[in-house]
Protein backbone atom coordinates (compact mmCIF):
# COMPACT_ATOMS: atom_id res chain seq x y z
CA UNK A 1 0.00 0.00 0.00
CA UNK A 2 0.82 3.59 -0.77
CA UNK A 3 -0.11 6.95 0.03
CA UNK A 4 1.37 9.92 -1.14
CA UNK A 5 4.11 8.19 -2.42
CA UNK A 6 4.91 6.82 0.58
CA UNK A 7 5.17 2.95 1.62
CA UNK A 8 3.27 1.50 4.56
CA UNK A 9 6.47 1.09 6.87
CA UNK A 10 7.61 4.96 5.97
CA UNK A 11 4.17 6.27 7.20
CA UNK A 12 4.88 3.91 10.15
CA UNK A 13 7.98 5.30 10.91
CA UNK A 14 7.18 9.01 10.25
CA UNK A 15 4.05 8.31 13.31
CA UNK A 16 6.12 7.49 15.87
CA UNK A 17 9.23 10.37 15.40
CA UNK A 18 6.27 12.54 15.81
CA UNK A 19 4.59 10.70 18.68
CA UNK A 20 8.48 10.73 20.32
CA UNK A 21 8.56 15.02 19.14
CA UNK A 22 5.07 15.47 21.06
CA UNK A 23 5.74 13.81 24.37
CA UNK A 24 9.37 15.45 24.51
CA UNK A 25 7.99 18.95 23.90
CA UNK A 26 5.52 17.83 26.21
CA UNK A 27 8.04 17.41 29.04
CA UNK A 28 10.28 19.80 27.92
CA UNK A 29 7.09 22.55 28.61
CA UNK A 30 6.07 21.30 31.49
CA UNK A 31 9.41 21.51 33.03
CA UNK A 32 9.14 17.57 34.28
CA UNK A 33 12.82 15.39 34.42
CA UNK A 34 12.87 12.46 32.08
CA UNK A 35 15.44 10.93 35.06
CA UNK A 36 13.20 11.42 37.65
CA UNK A 37 9.86 10.55 35.22
CA UNK A 38 11.13 6.99 34.73
CA UNK A 39 14.60 6.37 36.06
CA UNK A 40 13.55 7.88 39.59
CA UNK A 41 16.77 9.91 39.80
CA UNK A 42 16.00 13.10 42.07
CA UNK A 43 19.41 15.08 41.93
CA UNK A 44 17.78 17.31 40.04
CA UNK A 45 14.70 17.55 41.62
CA UNK A 46 16.70 19.23 44.70
CA UNK A 47 16.78 22.43 43.66
CA UNK A 48 13.84 22.90 41.94
CA UNK A 49 11.56 25.70 43.52
CA UNK A 50 8.12 24.81 44.34
CA UNK A 51 7.10 27.75 46.67
CA UNK A 52 8.32 30.51 49.47
CA UNK A 53 8.51 31.68 52.95
CA UNK A 54 5.59 33.85 52.97
CA UNK A 55 5.16 34.61 56.24
CA UNK A 56 7.12 33.71 60.04
CA UNK A 57 7.37 34.49 63.42
CA UNK A 58 10.53 33.65 65.57
CA UNK A 59 13.52 30.72 64.00
CA UNK A 60 12.70 28.83 61.48
CA UNK A 61 15.48 26.21 59.58
CA UNK A 62 15.94 24.44 56.51
CA UNK A 63 17.63 21.24 54.85
CA UNK A 64 18.15 21.24 51.60
CA UNK A 65 18.67 17.52 50.57
CA UNK A 66 22.45 16.77 50.55
CA UNK A 67 23.36 18.70 53.45
CA UNK A 68 24.20 18.11 56.49
CA UNK A 69 22.61 20.48 58.62
CA UNK A 70 19.98 22.76 59.52
CA UNK A 71 20.64 26.28 58.62
CA UNK A 72 18.23 29.21 59.67
CA UNK A 73 15.88 30.75 56.36
CA UNK A 74 14.51 34.21 56.61
CA UNK A 75 10.90 35.98 55.31
CA UNK A 76 10.29 35.39 51.17
CA UNK A 77 13.62 32.90 50.96
CA UNK A 78 12.98 30.36 48.10
CA UNK A 79 11.93 26.80 49.39
CA UNK A 80 13.04 23.77 47.02
CA UNK A 81 11.63 20.59 46.60
CA UNK A 82 12.66 17.64 48.88
CA UNK A 83 13.88 20.68 51.59
CA UNK A 84 12.83 19.47 54.84
CA UNK A 85 11.34 22.90 56.99
CA UNK A 86 11.24 22.62 60.82
CA UNK A 87 9.84 25.52 63.26
CA UNK A 88 10.88 26.04 66.96
CA UNK A 89 9.23 26.05 70.41
CA UNK A 90 8.27 29.46 69.87
CA UNK A 91 8.11 29.83 66.04
CA UNK A 92 5.34 29.26 63.37
CA UNK A 93 5.26 30.09 59.58
CA UNK A 94 3.02 30.18 56.70
CA UNK A 95 4.70 28.19 53.74
CA UNK A 96 3.13 29.70 49.61
CA UNK A 97 3.33 27.13 47.23
CA UNK A 98 4.02 28.76 43.01
CA UNK A 99 0.32 27.75 42.73
CA UNK A 100 -0.56 30.35 45.89
CA UNK A 101 -1.57 27.16 48.23
CA UNK A 102 -0.21 27.82 51.56
CA UNK A 103 0.95 25.18 54.01
CA UNK A 104 0.70 26.87 57.88
CA UNK A 105 3.35 24.99 60.43
CA UNK A 106 2.59 25.41 64.12
CA UNK A 107 5.41 25.50 66.79
CA UNK A 108 7.51 22.46 67.26
CA UNK A 109 6.51 21.02 63.56
CA UNK A 110 8.49 19.27 60.72
CA UNK A 111 7.46 18.68 57.45
CA UNK A 112 9.12 17.45 53.72
CA UNK A 113 8.36 19.12 50.57
CA UNK A 114 8.23 15.90 48.67
CA UNK A 115 6.97 16.95 44.77
CA UNK A 116 5.93 14.15 42.40
CA UNK A 117 5.39 13.37 39.10
CA UNK A 118 3.42 10.72 38.24
CA UNK A 119 2.31 8.92 34.91
CA UNK A 120 -1.41 7.84 34.10
CA UNK A 121 -3.19 7.17 31.49
CA UNK A 122 -5.07 11.19 31.30
CA UNK A 123 -1.48 12.20 30.79
CA UNK A 124 1.59 13.42 33.26
CA UNK A 125 0.78 14.80 36.34
CA UNK A 126 2.49 16.73 39.58
CA UNK A 127 2.06 16.31 43.20
CA UNK A 128 2.13 18.60 45.41
CA UNK A 129 2.56 16.04 48.51
CA UNK A 130 3.66 17.53 51.80
CA UNK A 131 5.36 14.75 54.27
CA UNK A 132 4.13 15.90 57.84
CA UNK A 133 6.58 14.00 60.25
CA UNK A 134 5.58 16.02 63.44
CA UNK A 135 3.47 18.81 65.16
CA UNK A 136 0.53 20.50 63.32
CA UNK A 137 0.49 21.42 59.79
CA UNK A 138 -3.16 23.31 58.11
CA UNK A 139 -2.96 23.10 54.30
CA UNK A 140 -5.36 25.44 52.07
CA UNK A 141 -5.27 24.16 48.10
CA UNK A 142 -5.67 27.03 45.40
CA UNK A 143 -5.68 25.73 41.55
CA UNK A 144 -4.07 21.98 42.51
CA UNK A 145 -4.47 19.23 44.75
CA UNK A 146 -2.28 18.79 47.80
CA UNK A 147 -1.48 16.02 49.40
CA UNK A 148 -0.63 15.92 53.15
CA UNK A 149 1.13 12.70 53.92
CA UNK A 150 1.68 11.33 57.72
CA UNK A 151 2.96 8.08 58.98
CA UNK A 152 -0.01 6.42 59.18
CA UNK A 153 -2.80 8.19 56.67
CA UNK A 154 -2.84 10.59 53.37
CA UNK A 155 -5.59 13.34 53.11
CA UNK A 156 -5.99 14.54 49.78
CA UNK A 157 -6.83 18.31 49.47
CA UNK A 158 -8.71 18.71 46.47
CA UNK A 159 -8.75 22.37 44.96
CA UNK A 160 -9.99 25.23 47.18
CA UNK A 161 -10.24 22.95 50.33
CA UNK A 162 -8.65 22.99 53.61
CA UNK A 163 -6.97 20.49 56.48
CA UNK A 164 -5.43 20.15 59.02
CA UNK A 165 -3.56 17.12 60.42
CA UNK A 166 -2.08 16.64 63.62
CA UNK A 167 1.18 14.11 64.21
CA UNK A 168 2.47 13.30 67.83
CA UNK A 169 6.54 12.86 67.82
CA UNK A 170 7.60 9.82 67.51
CA UNK A 171 8.18 8.07 71.22
CA UNK A 172 11.84 8.15 71.91
CA UNK A 173 13.46 4.46 71.33
CA UNK A 174 15.27 3.21 74.89
CA UNK A 175 18.53 0.88 73.65
CA UNK A 176 17.74 -2.56 74.24
CA UNK A 177 20.84 -4.17 76.21
CA UNK A 178 21.62 -7.83 74.93
CA UNK A 179 21.46 -10.32 78.43
CA UNK A 180 25.04 -11.50 79.43
CA UNK A 181 25.33 -15.23 79.12
CA UNK A 182 24.66 -16.28 82.72
CA UNK A 183 28.38 -17.20 84.83
CA UNK A 184 28.20 -21.01 85.55
CA UNK A 185 25.99 -21.95 88.97
CA UNK A 186 27.83 -21.86 92.22
CA UNK A 187 26.75 -24.00 94.43
CA UNK A 188 25.45 -21.86 98.03
CA UNK A 189 23.99 -22.73 101.40
CA UNK A 190 20.44 -20.13 100.47
CA UNK A 191 20.97 -19.08 97.12
CA UNK A 192 19.14 -15.37 97.33
CA UNK A 193 16.14 -14.93 94.32
CA UNK A 194 17.85 -12.23 91.28
CA UNK A 195 15.28 -9.00 91.36
CA UNK A 196 13.28 -7.92 88.41
CA UNK A 197 14.64 -5.26 86.38
CA UNK A 198 13.20 -1.63 87.47
CA UNK A 199 11.35 -0.49 84.45
CA UNK A 200 13.28 2.56 82.63
CA UNK A 201 11.23 6.12 83.48
CA UNK A 202 11.44 8.75 80.33
CA UNK A 203 11.87 12.02 82.16
CA UNK A 204 8.73 14.69 81.86
CA UNK A 205 9.05 17.69 80.54
CA UNK A 206 6.35 20.30 80.74
CA UNK A 207 6.44 23.89 79.56
CA UNK A 208 4.25 26.54 81.27
CA UNK A 209 2.90 28.87 78.55
CA UNK A 210 0.32 30.76 79.22
CA UNK A 211 -0.75 32.89 81.60
CA UNK A 212 3.01 33.45 81.81
CA UNK A 213 5.11 33.62 85.28
CA UNK A 214 4.35 36.90 86.98
CA UNK A 215 2.55 37.82 84.41
CA UNK A 216 -0.99 40.40 85.57
CA UNK A 217 -4.64 40.42 84.45
CA UNK A 218 -7.44 42.65 84.17
CA UNK A 219 -10.96 42.02 83.47
CA UNK A 220 -12.15 43.26 79.89
CA UNK A 221 -12.98 46.99 79.23
CA UNK A 222 -16.70 47.82 79.77
CA UNK A 223 -17.33 43.76 81.03
CA UNK A 224 -20.70 43.58 81.79
CA UNK A 225 -19.70 41.14 84.69
CA UNK A 226 -16.92 41.27 86.78
CA UNK A 227 -15.34 38.02 85.71
CA UNK A 228 -12.22 36.78 84.13
CA UNK A 229 -11.84 34.11 81.50
CA UNK A 230 -8.40 32.66 81.87
CA UNK A 231 -6.53 29.99 79.41
CA UNK A 232 -4.39 27.75 80.68
CA UNK A 233 -2.01 26.60 78.10
CA UNK A 234 1.03 24.56 78.29
CA UNK A 235 3.55 21.78 76.68
CA UNK A 236 4.64 18.11 78.14
CA UNK A 237 7.02 16.03 76.11
CA UNK A 238 7.28 13.04 75.75
CA UNK A 239 3.26 12.69 75.26
CA UNK A 240 1.02 11.74 78.07
CA UNK A 241 -2.55 10.48 77.59
CA UNK A 242 -3.23 12.49 81.08
CA UNK A 243 -2.03 15.23 83.64
CA UNK A 244 -3.40 17.21 86.57
CA UNK A 245 -3.80 20.44 86.78
CA UNK A 246 -4.12 22.26 89.89
CA UNK A 247 -4.90 26.57 91.11
CA UNK A 248 -4.86 27.88 94.31
CA UNK A 249 -5.16 31.35 95.81
CA UNK A 250 -2.66 32.80 97.13
CA UNK A 251 -2.91 34.30 100.64
CA UNK A 252 -0.24 36.00 102.56
CA UNK A 253 1.88 32.91 103.14
CA UNK A 254 -0.86 30.29 102.84
CA UNK A 255 -2.75 28.96 99.83
CA UNK A 256 -6.24 27.65 98.86
CA UNK A 257 -7.44 25.24 96.43
CA UNK A 258 -9.39 26.44 93.95
CA UNK A 259 -9.46 23.52 91.71
CA UNK A 260 -7.76 20.26 91.05
CA UNK A 261 -8.74 17.86 88.29
CA UNK A 262 -6.87 15.07 85.31
CA UNK A 263 -6.87 17.02 82.40
CA UNK A 264 -6.79 14.50 79.26
CA UNK A 265 -4.01 15.24 76.50
CA UNK A 266 -4.49 13.80 72.86
CA UNK A 267 -1.16 15.62 71.62
CA UNK A 268 1.66 17.52 73.31
CA UNK A 269 -0.24 20.15 74.27
CA UNK A 270 -2.85 20.91 77.14
CA UNK A 271 -5.14 23.35 77.81
CA UNK A 272 -7.66 24.43 80.24
CA UNK A 273 -10.31 27.43 80.52
CA UNK A 274 -10.90 28.59 84.28
CA UNK A 275 -13.25 31.83 85.42
CA UNK A 276 -11.94 33.76 87.71
CA UNK A 277 -15.08 35.01 89.87
CA UNK A 278 -12.65 37.38 92.55
CA UNK A 279 -9.04 39.10 92.07
CA UNK A 280 -6.42 38.18 93.82
CA UNK A 281 -2.68 36.05 93.48
CA UNK A 282 -2.89 32.53 92.02
CA UNK A 283 -0.21 29.62 91.56
CA UNK A 284 -1.41 26.79 89.14
CA UNK A 285 1.00 23.90 88.30
CA UNK A 286 0.54 20.85 86.03
CA UNK A 287 2.57 17.51 86.66
CA UNK A 288 2.72 13.80 86.24
CA UNK A 289 -0.07 11.61 87.52
CA UNK A 290 2.67 9.24 89.11
CA UNK A 291 5.61 10.76 89.56
CA UNK A 292 7.41 14.09 90.81
CA UNK A 293 7.61 16.08 87.37
CA UNK A 294 5.78 19.30 87.61
CA UNK A 295 5.74 23.01 86.74
CA UNK A 296 4.26 25.47 88.47
CA UNK A 297 3.63 29.30 87.11
CA UNK A 298 2.37 32.61 89.10
CA UNK A 299 -0.12 35.46 88.04
CA UNK A 300 -1.95 38.10 89.49
CA UNK A 301 -5.87 39.21 88.49
CA UNK A 302 -6.03 43.36 89.59
CA UNK A 303 -9.19 44.79 91.32
CA UNK A 304 -9.50 47.84 89.11
CA UNK A 305 -11.32 47.13 86.00
CA UNK A 306 -13.33 49.57 83.95
CA UNK A 307 -16.83 49.16 83.60
CA UNK A 308 -19.23 52.81 84.33
CA UNK A 309 -20.07 54.71 81.41
CA UNK A 310 -20.90 58.29 81.98
CA UNK A 311 -23.12 60.29 81.04
CA UNK A 312 -23.40 63.79 79.74
CA UNK A 313 -23.65 66.17 82.38
CA UNK A 314 -26.93 68.15 83.15
CA UNK A 315 -26.97 72.22 83.58
CA UNK A 316 -29.95 73.47 85.00
CA UNK A 317 -31.84 69.97 83.78
CA UNK A 318 -30.82 70.27 80.30
CA UNK A 319 -26.99 69.63 78.90
CA UNK A 320 -25.05 72.85 78.54
CA UNK A 321 -21.59 74.00 78.29
CA UNK A 322 -21.85 77.59 78.46
CA UNK A 323 -24.86 79.98 79.42
CA UNK A 324 -25.55 80.48 75.94
CA UNK A 325 -29.77 80.35 75.60
CA UNK A 326 -30.65 77.43 73.39
CA UNK A 327 -34.16 77.15 73.83
CA UNK A 328 -35.82 78.31 76.57
CA UNK A 329 -33.94 80.91 79.04
CA UNK A 330 -32.95 79.20 82.64
CA UNK A 331 -32.65 80.65 85.94
CA UNK A 332 -31.52 78.38 88.30
CA UNK A 333 -27.90 76.91 87.92
CA UNK A 334 -27.56 73.44 89.38
CA UNK A 335 -25.38 70.76 87.54
CA UNK A 336 -25.87 67.13 87.82
CA UNK A 337 -23.50 64.17 87.23
CA UNK A 338 -24.95 61.41 86.04
CA UNK A 339 -23.68 57.89 85.03
CA UNK A 340 -25.24 54.36 83.94
CA UNK A 341 -25.67 51.64 86.92
CA UNK A 342 -23.92 48.48 86.94
CA UNK A 343 -25.61 45.06 87.74
CA UNK A 344 -24.08 44.31 90.63
CA UNK A 345 -23.14 47.65 92.51
CA UNK A 346 -24.76 48.58 95.30
CA UNK A 347 -23.09 52.32 95.89
CA UNK A 348 -20.80 54.81 94.31
CA UNK A 349 -17.88 56.35 95.18
CA UNK A 350 -18.17 59.92 93.38
CA UNK A 351 -14.62 61.80 93.23
CA UNK A 352 -14.77 65.40 92.07
CA UNK A 353 -11.17 67.25 91.60
CA UNK A 354 -10.06 70.47 89.67
CA UNK A 355 -7.69 71.30 87.01
CA UNK A 356 -4.70 71.53 89.78
CA UNK A 357 -5.87 68.13 91.13
CA UNK A 358 -7.52 69.18 93.64
CA UNK A 359 -10.02 66.84 95.61
CA UNK A 360 -12.96 69.18 95.94
CA UNK A 361 -15.98 66.20 96.26
CA UNK A 362 -15.67 62.90 97.40
CA UNK A 363 -19.03 61.17 98.46
CA UNK A 364 -20.74 57.63 98.45
CA UNK A 365 -24.27 57.60 96.82
CA UNK A 366 -26.87 54.58 96.04
CA UNK A 367 -28.37 56.45 92.89
CA UNK A 368 -26.56 57.03 90.08
CA UNK A 369 -26.59 61.11 89.96
CA UNK A 370 -25.16 63.54 91.72
CA UNK A 371 -25.87 67.10 91.87
CA UNK A 372 -23.06 69.27 92.37
CA UNK A 373 -22.34 73.17 93.08
CA UNK A 374 -26.39 73.89 93.43
CA UNK A 375 -27.39 77.35 92.95
CA UNK A 376 -24.10 78.21 92.60
CA UNK A 377 -22.32 79.18 89.02
CA UNK A 378 -19.56 77.00 88.17
CA UNK A 379 -16.76 78.56 86.41
CA UNK A 380 -13.51 76.71 85.06
CA UNK A 381 -13.16 73.14 84.24
CA UNK A 382 -14.21 69.84 86.83
CA UNK A 383 -13.07 66.45 86.63
CA UNK A 384 -14.81 63.68 88.15
CA UNK A 385 -15.10 59.88 87.88
CA UNK A 386 -17.12 56.99 89.43
CA UNK A 387 -16.38 53.72 91.11
CA UNK A 388 -18.12 51.13 92.91
CA UNK A 389 -16.81 48.06 95.10
CA UNK A 390 -18.55 44.93 94.48
CA UNK A 391 -19.21 42.37 96.94
CA UNK A 392 -16.25 39.45 95.57
CA UNK A 393 -13.78 41.87 95.89
CA UNK A 394 -13.34 43.74 92.00
CA UNK A 395 -13.93 47.56 92.00
CA UNK A 396 -15.37 48.83 88.50
CA UNK A 397 -14.60 52.09 87.33
CA UNK A 398 -15.51 55.04 85.10
CA UNK A 399 -12.69 56.77 83.03
CA UNK A 400 -12.13 60.52 84.36
CA UNK A 401 -14.27 62.87 82.67
CA UNK A 402 -13.86 66.65 82.12
CA UNK A 403 -16.48 69.38 82.38
CA UNK A 404 -16.10 72.81 81.52
CA UNK A 405 -18.76 75.47 81.84
CA UNK A 406 -18.34 78.99 80.57
CA UNK A 407 -19.96 81.95 81.82
CA UNK A 408 -19.84 84.26 78.31
CA UNK A 409 -21.20 87.88 78.38
CA UNK A 410 -24.29 89.23 76.55
CA UNK A 411 -23.92 89.62 72.76
CA UNK A 412 -24.59 93.42 71.92
CA UNK A 413 -27.33 93.59 69.11
CA UNK A 414 -28.81 96.99 68.33
CA UNK A 415 -27.64 99.32 67.24
CA UNK A 416 -25.14 98.14 64.87
CA UNK A 417 -21.24 98.76 65.52
CA UNK A 418 -20.45 102.50 64.56
CA UNK A 419 -24.18 103.70 64.40
CA UNK A 420 -25.03 107.38 63.51
CA UNK A 421 -28.31 108.17 65.48
CA UNK A 422 -30.22 111.24 66.38
CA UNK A 423 -31.26 112.52 69.93
CA UNK A 424 -31.21 109.16 71.69
CA UNK A 425 -29.73 105.39 71.56
CA UNK A 426 -32.32 102.05 72.21
CA UNK A 427 -29.24 99.44 73.34
CA UNK A 428 -30.00 96.40 73.57
CA UNK A 429 -28.58 92.76 74.26
CA UNK A 430 -28.67 89.00 73.75
CA UNK A 431 -30.02 87.52 77.36
CA UNK A 432 -28.34 84.52 78.98
CA UNK A 433 -28.86 81.94 81.28
CA UNK A 434 -28.79 81.93 85.39
CA UNK A 435 -28.19 85.66 85.18
CA UNK A 436 -29.63 88.09 87.67
CA UNK A 437 -28.88 91.25 86.23
CA UNK A 438 -26.45 93.00 83.86
CA UNK A 439 -24.35 95.85 83.95
CA UNK A 440 -24.38 98.69 81.08
CA UNK A 441 -20.86 100.88 80.46
CA UNK A 442 -21.41 103.91 78.14
CA UNK A 443 -18.02 106.02 77.78
CA UNK A 444 -16.50 108.87 75.54
CA UNK A 445 -13.63 107.37 74.70
CA UNK A 446 -12.83 103.20 73.61
CA UNK A 447 -10.79 102.61 77.00
CA UNK A 448 -13.67 103.39 79.11
CA UNK A 449 -11.44 105.52 81.35
CA UNK A 450 -14.19 108.68 80.77
CA UNK A 451 -17.51 107.20 81.65
CA UNK A 452 -20.65 108.62 81.31
CA UNK A 453 -23.16 105.70 82.68
CA UNK A 454 -22.31 102.68 84.68
CA UNK A 455 -25.80 101.17 85.47
CA UNK A 456 -27.15 97.48 86.83
CA UNK A 457 -30.09 96.37 84.98
CA UNK A 458 -32.96 93.56 84.97
CA UNK A 459 -34.13 93.73 81.52
CA UNK A 460 -31.44 93.56 78.60
CA UNK A 461 -32.29 97.05 76.96
CA UNK A 462 -31.83 100.93 77.93
CA UNK A 463 -32.49 104.03 75.95
CA UNK A 464 -29.67 106.25 76.18
CA UNK A 465 -30.35 110.18 76.16
CA UNK A 466 -27.34 112.02 75.95
CA UNK A 467 -27.35 114.68 78.79
CA UNK A 468 -26.10 117.72 76.75
CA UNK A 469 -27.40 118.67 73.44
CA UNK A 470 -25.05 118.77 70.63
CA UNK A 471 -25.22 120.48 67.32
CA UNK A 472 -22.13 118.12 66.21
CA UNK A 473 -22.00 114.50 66.36
CA UNK A 474 -20.72 113.01 69.40
CA UNK A 475 -18.87 109.47 69.25
CA UNK A 476 -19.87 106.94 72.37
CA UNK A 477 -18.72 103.52 73.37
CA UNK A 478 -21.14 101.44 75.16
CA UNK A 479 -20.16 97.33 76.93
CA UNK A 480 -22.45 95.04 78.98
CA UNK A 481 -21.26 92.03 81.32
CA UNK A 482 -24.07 89.37 83.16
CA UNK A 483 -24.12 89.05 86.64
CA UNK A 484 -25.23 85.89 88.03
CA UNK A 485 -25.18 84.58 92.37
CA UNK A 486 -22.38 87.26 92.47
CA UNK A 487 -20.09 85.97 89.96
CA UNK A 488 -19.39 88.33 86.91
CA UNK A 489 -18.95 87.68 83.64
CA UNK A 490 -16.31 89.15 81.35
CA UNK A 491 -17.14 92.45 79.10
CA UNK A 492 -18.86 91.97 75.99
CA UNK A 493 -16.84 93.72 72.81
CA UNK A 494 -17.78 97.32 72.97
CA UNK A 495 -19.19 99.28 70.20
CA UNK A 496 -19.48 102.28 69.09
CA UNK A 497 -22.65 104.62 68.22
CA UNK A 498 -22.41 108.75 66.90
CA UNK A 499 -25.43 110.70 68.37
CA UNK A 500 -26.18 114.29 67.91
Amino acid sequence: MRAFGFRTWELLLIFVGLTLLGGASFLYFSNISIRGLYLGQKDDEAQERVGMVGDKAGNLRRQITGEAEFKTIELRAVLYNNDTVVTGPDSRTKIVLDDQSTIALDANTMIRLAFESRFSLSGISRDSIIQVISGRVSGESKTKKIILKTREKEIVLEKNQKEVVQVAPPPPVVPKVSPRPAPAPIATPSPSPTPSPTPAIIPLQITLLSPTEGQTLKVDTGSAKPEKMIEFSFTATPVQSALEISLSRVEGDSKKEVFREELKLQNANGMKRWVAHSPGTYEWEVHRLKGEESAKGHFTILPEFAGIALQEPLVGGVVARSNRIRGNRLRNFDLTLRWNPYQEAKEYLIRVSNAAGKVLVEKNTETTRYEFNKNKILLGTIFYSIEAKLENGFVVQSAKKEFTFSFFPPMLTQPDDKAQLKGRALLTWQKTNFTDSYILEVATDRDFKNKVLEKEQKENFYVYISPVASSEAKPYWWRVLGVAQGVKSDFSKPFSFTLK
